[in-house]
C-alpha cells in the first residue's frame, strides 16, 4: 500500500456558549424539552443529549450536528474543533525526512 494524505471532512454545526446568565437563550436554543434544569449558585445548567443528561459549566457550549443531535463541549476542546463561519484554515503539506 502506497501512502497517501488523508484529510478529515470539517463539520458545520450550529452552536450557543453557555455564559451562566443566557439560560432563556439556551433553552430556546436545545427546546424546553431538553433544558433540564438551572443551578445559578454553581453557573451551571443541565441538559439531555444524545449522551444523556450532561452538565454544561459556564464557558461549555452547546451545539447540534448534521444529524439535529446535541452535544456538549469544553470551552477550549471547542476551540480546537470548531472555526467560527466554517471556514478552515488551508495548510502545506510539510514533508518529513526519511
Amino acid at each position: 500500500m502506497s501512502e497517501a494524505i488523508y484529510t478529515h471532512r470539517p463539520r458545520v454545526v450550529r452552536a450557543l456558549q453557555w455564559t451562566g446568565d443566557n439560560f432563556s437563550e439556551v433553552s430556546a436554543f436545545v427546546g424546553d424539552v431538553r433544558c433540564a434544569a438551572q443551578h445559578p449558585e454553581v453557573g451551571s445548567v443541565y441538559v439531555f443529549t444524545v449522551e444523556g443528561i450532561r452538565r454544561v459549566l459556564r464557558g461549555d457550549w452547546l451545539y447540534f450536528d448534521e444529524r439535529h443531535e446535541l452535544f456538549t463541549l469544553s470551552d477550549v476542546r471547542f476551540a480546537e474543533t470548531y472555526r467560527k463561519g466554517g471556514v478552515w484554515p488551508v495548510y502545506e503539506v510539510m514533508h518529513h525526512p526519511v
